[in-house]
């Protein structure tokens, strides 16, 4: 998941807080949103909105690949 705090800088990468003791998921960074949207119909998960500002959303999808939780 990233996010743009000012126009022109780098996006942050947020890893979405995780229940205490819980691995951190690997995550992975989509090109563009068919990319996101292809993954998650092959991984049979639903696309959620993780952040949102004035200039953008974030979308995600988490799904458990062999046994490790990615977000993507």
């Amino acid at each position: 998941m990233s996010t743009s705090i000012q126009p022109g800088r780098r996006p942050l990468y947020v890893v979405p807080r995780q229940r205490d003791g819980a691995p951190l998921p690997a995550v992975r960074m989509a090109g563009d949103f068919a990319e996101l949207q292809d993954w998650a119909s092959a991984m049979d998960v639903p696309i959620t909105v993780a952040e949102e500002d004035w200039h953008s959303l974030t979308y995600q999808a988490t799904a458990l690949v062999s046994g490790e939780r990615v977000c993507y």
